[in-house]
């Protein structure tokens, strides 16, 4: 199953549904006939139908208003899971400012997203500027293949290798919807230097450390997320920062009840108001949080740190002593 939203002519989303694929399916075929009035978007991940995250396939956007250099980026993605891997990515024009590519293997993890952005960072971190490293998160949406780009006034279209080579054929062809071809046939990671990359990436990220079978999630918070959590809280701010948290824990992927067991554990935040701002943060759609993301950004930003992927000038994350 997976998540699926639709954005109407105003810039208006409704709220995403879990659905099965073959019900997205036939809502995307339903829409179609009004192909310019709605933008449907659906996950990258895959989930099983309480919302718990399965696998997804290894993933990268290229954006820039330079076409060219996100044209150019891309190549030199592709080329790599071509010449190195055997593997032949699809290549995706998203009708604007870029290109998605979707690579034929699978990552099976809850931390998949996770998994695919330490093993990315290292292999392309300082090689490759258009790629956006903030589409790796818990629910990732893509615009669905066939959708109008309201912002670029063409549609997402699926398109070959070599097309890259010509930024002006790619936009032209990108004025009318396009039939896509055959679907991925996706694997699992077999082959022993694509399994290497992914077995480190993920040894790398053992951040959720078992004791007594409790999980210890402050070991994979970003340093913001995890100072909010640990230091005493002064009057005016308590709200806000168990919203944040109530935002974090519900894009991992964790119950409410026990997040609210986890906010608990700060003392200096007003107990009696946690459970109700938890209750109403996850009856709202997931949402980014982060020193770059919306209102809270500011607050977040007092406590970045360069260990932080998500800063500035981060330290490289694969330099570090193990």
């Amino acid at each position: 199953m997976k998540y699926f939203c639709i954005k109407n002519k105003w810039n208006r989303f409704n709220l995403w549904k879990l659905l099965s694929e073959k019900q997205i399916e036939s809502l995307k075929i339903t829409l179609a006939k009004d192909n310019k009035e709605f933008e449907t978007f659906t996950t990258i991940q895959t989930y099983d139908n309480k919302g718990n995250c399965i696998y997804c396939p290894i993933y990268a956007d290229f954006d820039s208003t330079n076409l060219l250099s996100a044209s150019e980026d891309t190549l030199s993605f592709v080329d790599f899971f071509i010449r190195e891997l055997g593997m032949m990515p699809k290549i995706y024009f998203s009708g604007n400012k870029g290109f998605h590519v979707i690579v034929p293997a699978i990552i099976v993890d809850v931390n998949c997203h996770s998994i695919i952005e330490f093993m990315l960072r290292k292999l392309f971190e300082t090689r490759l500027e258009t790629i956006d490293w903030r589409v790796y998160t818990a629910r990732r949406m893509f615009r669905d293949v066939g959708s109008y780009n309201r912002g670029g006034e063409k549609f997402k279209i699926e398109i070959n290798y070599k097309d890259l080579f010509s930024i002006e054929n790619v936009r032209s062809m990108a004025y009318i919807p396009r039939e896509t071809g055959n679907n991925l046939k996706f694997i699992h990671a077999t082959d022993d230097k694509f399994y290497g990359l992914i077995s480190e990436a993920r040894n790398s990220l053992k951040a959720i450390e078992t004791n007594n079978g409790n999980h210890h999630y402050l070991d994979e918070m970003t340093p913001c997320i995890k100072h909010i959590s640990t230091n005493e809280i002064t009057n005016g701010y308590r709200n806000t920062v168990t919203y944040i948290l109530a935002r974090y824990y519900r894009n991992q992927n964790i119950s409410a009840d026990k997040a609210v067991t986890e906010i608990c554990k700060n003392k200096s935040l007003g107990l009696k108001y946690i459970e109700p701002v938890v209750r109403s943060t996850y009856k709202a759609p997931p949402k980014p949080i982060g020193c770059k993301n919306g209102r809270y950004g500011p607050y977040l930003k007092q406590f970045c740190s360069r260990f932080c992927m998500f800063h500035d000038n981060p330290i490289k994350l694969f330099d570090r002593k193990k």
